[in-house]
């Protein structure tokens, strides 16, 4: 069965910081002891991690050294990863925050290898598949020493070590060939927003300011000009505060420092002029609200701020003044300095205030806002929860879900030429896995006022949830904003969970369109068609491009034909004859579709136009059709009917078969492939008989014969002893 909880170091009755568990009740939280191999003073687990279903952390050995260690949340299911190649024999991690970072199906770290050097390491959860990235090109020998990774589209962002000992910021896709340094500045607290990366760095006066990375060299600067913000820097050089970068709502709340020297709630969407502090706070300390942990629940963010006392309590925001107010009084945290820890967790934030280092839970309210009292075997006064990370976890599946989200912009189109302006815009989230009947419910977590958010089953291996159209994309963007999603999938033993972090909109500039529109109306369906369209060039940022065809039957709409995931350079597509009716309606969608592919989620982006045309009657034609004459053997013999001007005859010319009829004014076409005859009169009408023995009928009806009953449709004509057998 599913089971949803927050791991954490502890201190138990002994002072001694250990694996903690809760369920978000006081009964429901307890340590995991007896851990085979933890150190007797302490197992000290520390930057608790989840990836993939499993749950990583540093930790002391019997040994006193730091290594990594794995849990499934149970004292059994948790040990340390012994025997990795090349680890340093004091401790993989020393006293170093190993920065986990979880990436393409594997975590990045920070590790010391067998000569104490501080390089770039990678697992996937193993021992065996623990190691460390050697060979990187232009690294310190003292080790490229990486900190603050942070995934940015198919690569992550770090601050390094380069060659002369200086700090850099550098990009890796997980090899050594594809980890170099991007430009020699130093910084910390990246933060991908959009298509870039927020930063804290120095510029040229040694103050620290908020600087943009899109990935590249000329695309790396300083936002200057930033209203407000002091002279000496945004953010302080004393002390140095996180900015505790935070999306929500499609901008980005932080911490900064203003004119006034006052630290205090600030706004960017990631250009200068769009930058701000967010001013006239009622109840905030004159000397800063100076924000810090801000997490999101229930579409607001919490955070710790002071108070008109100079107090630090629990406060709360929805990204305006008039929406930003204190939570809680008496000040939990005595001081600002000092390791505050907030995690979200079934739609409430838990944290550990200082003021009694407790566990503690809130909603987003006042009343909602309590200390958990009473945890068995808890140090008194001193629990000190850290690390708090959420996990979910089921029984033992390989059938992990993938999660993907779809951001849609839709035209409409009615003539040969593009459309102009989008008709509507849509946002789609979903997971797809392996097997049927592995998970029978799903859901999605995400920023945006609608989350949670119930999706359905709508095929048998796919959950889906679309969103109502918006006319703006700006309504979409407030109701979908960038963060991270995460869905998770349940079923009768098991569960999954995974993310996708979306950060920027990588839409196609191109605009799909059908050149042969006006083409498309009336034409005959007996015959092929093809469709002719543009092509579009993927964003630079993607992993790839696709193009999609589909057409429905507007009345049943039902799919009828489908060209998927044809190449962006693709022009053309062939309808096959007979695909489509005649003298039907029917609705089509051309897409193109740039696709960002990180381990197992996907981003789309969808440029799509839909539009709508109508098929024309069946002109008749009588020449005979090709067959596959490989995989055919057929043999008939053939009776006149009466009044009948010309003579039938069964033409095996070039690998064709045909019934032709020399008077087209008293007899249609029939044509014979494998076992079915399709027979097609004037009228456009089209019968297909898929039978051993046909009976062909004056004028316009083909009579089958499937048992010896014969079925006969309103023959005018007498007919007389007449049969093709087909053998095939």
């Amino acid at each position: 069965m599913q089971n949803q909880f927050l791991l954490f170091e502890g201190f138990d009755a002994n002072n001694t910081a250990g694996l903690w568990v809760t369920d978000g009740t006081a009964p429901g939280t307890h340590e995991l002891t007896g851990i085979n191999g933890a150190n007797p003073g302490g197992l000290s687990p520390r930057y608790i991690t989840v990836f993939d279903g499993k749950i990583l952390f540093s930790g002391f050995n019997a040994n006193g050294a730091v290594g990594l260690w794995v849990t499934d949340g149970t004292a059994v299911g948790t040990h340390e990863l012994t025997g990795i190649s090349g680890a340093n024999s004091n401790g993989l991690f020393s006293t170093v925050n190993p920065d986990f970072t979880a990436f393409d199906g594997q975590v990045l770290f920070s590790g010391v290898n067998a000569n104490g050097v501080k390089g770039l390491w990678m697992t996937n959860g193993t021992a065996a598949g623990t190691h460390e990235i050697t060979g990187i090109s232009g690294a310190n020998l003292a080790g490229v020493n990486p900190s603050v990774m942070t995934v940015f589209g198919d690569e992550v962002l770090f601050f390094g070590s380069d060659e002369s000992g200086s700090q850099g910021l550098w990009v890796t896709d997980g090899t050594s060939v594809g980890t170099h340094e991007l430009i020699g500045i130093s910084g910390s607290h990246l933060a991908v927003f959009n298509d870039q990366a927020l930063f804290e760095s120095k510029d040229a006066n040694g103050n620290l300011n908020l600087w943009v990375t899109d990935g590249t060299v000329v695309g790396t600067h300083e936002l200057t000009g930033i209203s407000g913000a002091n002279s000496g820097g945004l953010f302080s050089n004393v002390g140095n505060p996180d900015p505790d970068f935070t999306i929500y709502n499609g901008k980005v709340l932080f911490n900064g420092l203003n004119a006034s020297g006052v630290f205090g709630l600030w706004v960017t969407d990631g250009t200068a002029v769009g930058t701000h502090e967010i001013t006239g706070i009622s109840g905030a300390y004159s000397n800063g609200l100076s924000p810090r942990n801000m997490t999101i629940v229930n579409n607001k963010v919490v955070f710790i701020g002071g108070d008109a006392n100079g107090q630090f309590d629990l406060w709360v925001t929805d990204g305006t003044a008039a929406g930003t107010h204190q939570l809680t009084s008496g000040g939990l945290w005595p001081s600002i300095e000092g390791n505050a820890n907030f995690a979200s967790f079934n739609g409430h934030v838990f944290f550990n205030p200082t003021k009694d280092f407790g566990l503690w839970v809130t909603d987003g309210t006042s009343a909602g806002t309590h200390e958990l009292t009473g945890i068995s075997g808890a140090y008194p006064g001193f629990l000190n929860p850290l690390f708090l990370t959420a996990f979910t976890s089921g029984g033992t599946t390989t059938d992990q879900i993938s999660p993907y989200i779809f951001d849609n912009t839709v035209f409409d189109q009615t003539s040969d030429t593009a459309p102009l302006v989008p008709w509507f815009y849509f946002f789609s989230i979903g997971a797809t896995f392996l097997t049927a009947g592995d998970y029978s419910a799903a859901s999605a977590s995400y920023p945006g006022p609608g989350s949670p958010q119930t999706m359905g089953l709508i095929a048998p291996t796919t959950f889906d949830f679309g969103s109502p159209a918006f006319t703006s994309f700006s309504n979409l963007e407030a109701a979908y904003p960038f963060g991270t999603y995460t869905v998770t999938a349940v079923g009768n033993q098991i569960s999954s969970t995974s993310s996708v972090s979306y950060q920027a909109n990588y839409f196609t500039s191109a605009v799909p369109f059908v050149t042969n529109y006006s083409s498309l109306n009336g034409f005959n369906p007996a015959n092929d068609f093809t469709v002719h369209y543009n092509s579009f060039a993927p964003d630079a940022h993607v992993t790839t491009g696709f193009t999609f065809l589909t057409i429905w039957n507007a009345t049943t709409h039902q799919v009828v034909f489908q060209d998927d995931f044809q190449s962006s350079s693709s022009t053309t597509a062939l309808i096959p004859a007979n695909t489509l009716s005649p003298n039907t309606n029917y609705t089509f969608e051309l897409d193109f579709s740039d696709r960002l592919v990180v381990g197992s989620s996907t981003q789309g982006f969808d440029m799509r136009t839909d539009g709508s045309f109508t098929t024309g009657p069946i002109v008749q034609t009588n020449h005979a059709p090709l067959i596959d004459k490989a995989h055919s053997i057929i043999a008939a013999t053939i009776n006149e009917l009466p009044n009948v001007t010309g003579s039938l005859a069964l033409d095996i010319a070039n690998g064709a078969i045909a019934f032709t009829d020399a008077d087209l004014g008293d007899r249609p076409t029939a044509s014979v492939v494998h076992q079915t005859v399709t027979y097609q009169d004037s009228l456009g009408h089209v019968f297909r008989c898929s039978t051993i023995n046909c009976l062909i009928s004056r004028r316009l009806f083909c009579l089958c014969q499937i048992r010896p009953t014969v079925t006969t449709a309103r023959s005018t004509g007498a007919t007389r002893s007449q049969t093709t057998h087909l053998i095939s």
